[in-house]
């Protein structure tokens, strides 16, 4: 920034500056820049809202959540920051929150793709895949060529087995967009927590299929076929259902 030029056209200049690092993934550049402009514009929504957006990205949630309350304090309206809250709300696990404010802002934008397509990958993560594909069907009406309604509704599909053109598609949006691996390690984890190990495993496959070089989902997909391998099969009561509901059914089979 120059001494000469006005505190406007220094402000914008530093705010494309942040994106332009954000995007390059220089993070700790970009914090910097973020720093030393909100040491003169305290409240900017776009600064505050650049600084949650980092956080986030670095894994310090709850850092990106005290800085989110603050942009929403200022202008409980602002739609970026909304967005970033109901992300920050599920990965925290304030699954409720988070779909309430899902639902609030479609309420307020009713016709945005991609609004459905956050509400349905919070559904598809509570394994409500039912919802999640009504959400994916609302959004496919709004923009049927999105990337990320194409990759939700390939995922929906592949926790159902399903073959079809959407999940077809994963392969070549992985490969254009490999940011996208979290959320399908994500629904990988998810379904592994709830039992469902052959499900986990298709998905991680086709996964590995999309990024063969990614060793975290090779390993993934290595775990998940010891834990589906025909020798596990008697222990499959405890891992779909837990400790509980097997002994129930061992019970019932020894008299």
């Amino acid at each position: 920034m120059t001494e000469t030029g006005s505190p406007e056209i220094e402000f914008e200049a530093l705010l494309e500056q942040v994106v332009l690092l954000m995007q390059r993934r220089r993070y700790d550049q970009a914090s910097r820049y973020i720093a030393e402009g909100l040491k003169s514009h305290p409240d900017s929504l776009p600064l505050l809202y650049y600084s949650a957006l980092l956080d986030w990205q670095r894994d310090r949630n709850a850092d990106a959540m005290e800085t989110v309350r603050r942009l929403l304090t200022i202008d409980p309206a602002d739609y970026s920051g909304r967005h970033l809250l109901a992300n920050l709300q599920a990965e925290l696990g304030d699954l409720a929150g988070s779909e309430q404010t899902w639902i609030s802002l479609l309420r307020d934008h009713p016709d945005s793709a991609s609004l459905y397509v956050g509400y349905g990958r919070l559904m598809l993560n509570t394994l409500n895949v039912d919802k999640a594909r009504r959400l994916v069907a609302e959004a496919m009406r709004r923009d049927p060529h999105d990337d990320e309604v194409l990759f939700l509704a390939g995922l929906c599909d592949l926790v159902d087995g399903r073959q079809s053109d959407a999940s077809k598609h994963l392969e070549t949006l992985i490969r254009h967009h490999p940011d996208k691996l979290a959320s399908g390690h994500a629904l990988i984890l998810m379904l592994e927590q709830r039992g469902r190990s052959r499900d986990a495993l298709r998905v991680a496959q086709q996964l590995l299929r999309a990024s063969p070089d990614s060793s975290t989902i090779l390993e993934v997909v290595r775990r998940l076929k010891v834990q589906t391998h025909w020798s596990m099969l008697p222990l499959y009561p405890i891992m779909r259902w837990g400790w509980p509901f097997a002994i129930g059914i061992w019970m019932v089979m020894a008299f």
